[in-house]
């Protein structure tokens, strides 16, 4: 864990725990981000809040809002959420409305396309504001490790709270996410639970960190344990080596995709996302084509949606 806050850049005190995936993490970085703003203000203890994000974002975004009964408001963008999008969109609510927004989410590199959001525009916007800042990096954080892209990645340092999937991009097994907070203890207000039996578990003196105090989980294994032994096989330098390769790979199919006459690139590869079009191609042959080769063995090549057209 140390590892992982270290490649954001956060602060000294900024810790986290792992989850399941970026579901759970999300889920936990909002119950606290909900709840920090409750707690100063009492008048937002029964009001149900606002949650920002970007068209692009993650599916468990929608999901963990209906889990904890929050509103989402989702920003159309061509591309990464600028600074200027949210701006905008809080100019344009209610005071009413705008009062109810408690956390913004930017995606540092979203899973359809390797979108990273305008993350230190985003982080300013959120400061001067008050909104807690949540960055959901489940499969772009990876690239933290990465020299030649951790540019890319400037502001997450200045986040309220980060997703990073070690069972994504840091070649951990299923199922092995993570979150960590600016400030833990928010995060332990939020989840720690009390009970009797648990008193022993709450004694950190004779019991030590214990991770269900920042995340919904209770009962839990050692998730992080994979990626240790991974880490403690091969060292960090080696992941950079791995994710710089996949980086280049993106670019060598995007090359290879623009010198084929039949097929043509959506977008530039980003990350190690390569979003590409066959000419004249229908859904039914994508499909047709994602299931002979996974069949075959070959590969698995996923049809997806840009703009909520089918690639074709």
């Amino acid at each position: 864990m140390e590892w992982l806050v270290s490649l954001t850049g956060m602060p000294a005190g900024a810790f986290g725990v792992f989850t399941s995936g970026g579901t759970e993490a999300n889920l936990s970085a909002m119950v606290t981000a909900r709840e920090h703003w409750r707690d100063r203000d009492e008048r937002n203890s029964k009001t149900r809040g606002i949650v920002i994000a970007s068209n692009g974002a993650h599916s468990s975004i929608k999901a963990m809002a209906k889990v904890i009964d929050a509103d989402v408001l989702l920003i159309e963008t061509e591309s990464r959420l600028e600074s200027s999008h949210l701006a905008e969109t809080l100019s344009r609510m209610s005071a009413k409305d705008r009062r109810r927004v408690f956390a913004v989410i930017a995606t540092a590199g979203t899973t359809n396309a390797g979108i990273i959001d305008d993350l230190a525009g985003i982080a300013n916007i959120c400061r001067s504001e008050g909104i807690w800042f949540h960055v959901d990096a489940a499969y772009g954080g990876g690239a933290l490790a990465a020299r030649s892209v951790r540019h890319f990645f400037n502001g997450i340092e200045e986040a309220d709270s980060v997703t990073i999937d070690p069972h994504k991009w840091l070649f951990s097994p299923y199922d092995c996410g993570a979150i960590i907070y600016r400030d833990p203890e928010l995060a332990k207000k939020a989840h720690a639970q009390e009970g009797s039996y648990l008193d022993i578990f709450s004694d950190e003196g004779a019991q030590g960190f214990n991770p269900s105090d920042y995340q919904i989980q209770l009962t839990r294994r050692v998730r992080g344990l994979p990626l240790w032994f991974s880490l403690a096989m091969y060292g960090t330098d080696r992941y950079e080596t791995a994710i710089e390769r996949g980086i280049d790979l993106a670019r060598i199919a995007g090359r290879l995709i623009s010198a084929t006459y039949y097929t043509e690139l959506v977008r530039e590869p980003s990350l190690s996302c390569v979003l590409f079009r066959r000419l004249g191609w229908t859904p039914e042959d994508y499909r047709n084509w994602t299931y002979r080769n996974h069949k075959s063995g070959f590969a698995l090549v996923a049809p997806t949606k840009v703009r909520r057209r089918f690639l074709k």
